[in-house]
């Protein structure tokens, strides 16, 4: 369970992923209101530590999300989404 700052973190990331390209912490801070990033950096440990997102070390712009803010997974949400592409479209 996230606390409501998590999740709205969760949701800033979702929000601000533009093409694979993830936000810096920098711009999770402004969106989200802070004025320094050390609030946003432990919001996104947390999320790591739960599993939501992924981080890589050392690298800017290097936050993948593993479960959505409403706790699918990205990888059942890919599934669904390559399921309706492939549904025949029906116009009337």
């Amino acid at each position: 369970m996230l606390t409501p700052r998590q999740n709205e973190c969760l949701k800033a990331i979702e929000t601000l992923t533009v093409d694979n390209v993830s936000p810096t912490i920098r711009e999770l801070a402004a969106h989200m209101g802070h004025s320094t990033t050390s609030m946003v950096a432990r919001h996104l440990d947390r999320l790591t530590e739960r599993g939501y997102i992924r981080r890589l070390a050392a690298r800017s712009r290097a936050i993948e999300v593993i479960k959505a803010s409403d706790g699918e997974t990205m990888a059942s949400l890919r599934k669904r989404i390559a399921e309706l592409e492939k549904a025949p479209v029906w116009f009337p």
